[in-house]
C-alpha cells in the first residue's frame, strides 16, 4: 500500500494513483468531529439524508458545525494535496473548502460496484497526462475498511480484464461473501483500510470500488472532499 512518508508523496501519487495520510486527523479534533457528525448519522438512521449512504453537503446551515472548517483547514492535508498537484501554497487549490460530504455506511450490506469516474467514454489521455492535478479524499471518523482500488490504473486506459470483471460481477445489496469476491477479484485490487483519523488522497480516474455495512455493525462517518489545480476546469 502506499503510505505517506517525508517527502515523495507527488511521485508516489504519480505512480499508484493514492496515497494515505496515517494519523491525519489529531486526536482532540477527531473527537469534536465524532459528535459534530452525530447529527447526521441520526438523520440518517430516520432514513432522512440525501442517499443510504452519505450526506453530501455538511456545510449546508441545518449540519454546519465550526468543527467542519477546522477539518478542512488542516495544514497537513492541505500540504499534501499541494505538494501532489504541484503548487507552493494551498491557498492556490481550488476545491477544498467549497466541498464537503460525509460516507456514513449503508443502512444494509452493500458493494459499491467497481467504477472509474468520468466513466471509460469521459477519460482521455489528456486527463491521465494530469492525473496528479485533482485529488479526492477520504477521512475516516472511525476505523473504515471499505475502499479497494487497483493501484496504478488512474493513468492508463482499462485492461479488458478490468472491464470484463466490473461488467460481469455484482454489486448492491449482497451477502458479505459475495462482497469480498466482487472486490477482491478484480485483477490487481488490494484493500485500503484506514484507521480512525486516517486519510486517503486519490486520484478519481482509479479502478475503485467499496463494502457498506450497517451502522450497527460498522459504525462509519468519513469526510469526502477534494482538491484541484487551479488550471483545471
Amino acid at each position: 500500500m502506499a503510505a505517506a512518508a517525508s517527502g515523495g508523496l507527488r511521485a508516489q501519487f504519480a505512480e499508484q494513483g493514492f496515497v494515505v495520510l496515517r494519523g491525519a486527523i489529531p486526536a482532540p479534533l477527531l473527537s469534536e468531529l465524532r459528535v459534530a457528525v452525530r447529527p447526521l448519522q441520526a438523520a440518517q438512521a430516520a432514513g432522512k439524508t440525501e442517499s443510504p449512504q452519505r450526506h453530501q453537503t455538511c456545510l449546508e446551515p441545518a449540519w454546519f458545525q465550526h468543527a467542519f472548517i477546522d477539518f478542512l483547514n488542516l495544514e497537513a492535508n492541505n500540504r499534501a494535496a499541494a505538494e501532489i498537484i504541484g503548487v507552493d501554497d494551498p491557498a492556490e487549490l481550488c476545491g477544498g473548502a467549497s466541498l464537503l460530504a460525509v460516507l456514513l455506511g449503508h443502512d444494509e450490506d452493500h458493494c459499491l460496484q467497481w467504477h472509474r469516474d468520468h466513466g471509460e467514454r469521459g477519460q482521455t489521455t489528456a486527463m491521465w497526462q494530469r492525473a496528479s492535478r485533482f485529488i479526492q479524499t477520504n477521512c475516516a471518523l472511525y476505523d473504515d475498511p471499505s475502499l479497494w482500488v487497483v493501484p496504478g490504473s488512474h493513468n492508463r486506459p482499462s485492461t479488458a480484464a478490468e472491464g470484463h470483471w466490473a461488467a460481469t460481477h455484482p454489486s448492491g445489496k449482497l451477502p458479505l461473501p459475495e462482497h469480498h469476491a466482487s472486490l477482491s477479484g478484480m485483477p490487481g485490487s488490494i484493500n485500503v483500510p484506514l484507521q480512525a483519523g486516517d486519510c486517503v488522497l486519490y486520484n478519481s480516474l482509479i479502478w475503485h470500488a467499496a463494502s457498506y455495512l450497517p451502522a450497527a455493525v460498522r459504525p462509519r462517518a468519513t469526510f469526502h472532499s477534494g482538491w484541484r489545480h487551479p488550471d483545471v476546469p
